[in-house]
């Protein structure tokens, strides 16, 4: 259940970098934004924690990694909370 898999659902076409880098740090942010916990590393069913252990993993890491300019940038942007100037406009809710 959930406003993913029921209809009416919005999307949009990914085509800036600028909206997937927003678009993953927003994914990766919902869980403390929504109260369930303090930091990234807490939420058990997020991919945050998976970009920073070497272990394999489905996610293309190492494609997700380069758009950041590497792990340290990754995590960097994420605990700094950035979002990018005109991002908001790709927000659904």
């Amino acid at each position: 259940m959930g406003r993913l898999f029921i209809q009416p659902y919005k999307r949009i076409l990914v085509e800036e970098e600028s909206y997937l880098l927003s678009l993953i740090c927003y994914i990766h942010r919902n869980p403390i934004h929504h109260g369930y916990v303090d930091n990234y590393k807490q939420w058990g069913y997020s991919s945050f924690n998976l970009f920073l252990n070497s272990e394999p993993t489905f996610i293309q890491k190492d494609e997700v990694l380069e758009y950041f300019g590497g792990i340290e940038n990754f995590i960097t942007f994420h605990e700094e909370n950035k979002t990018i100037q005109g991002s908001k406009k790709y927000f659904i809710e």
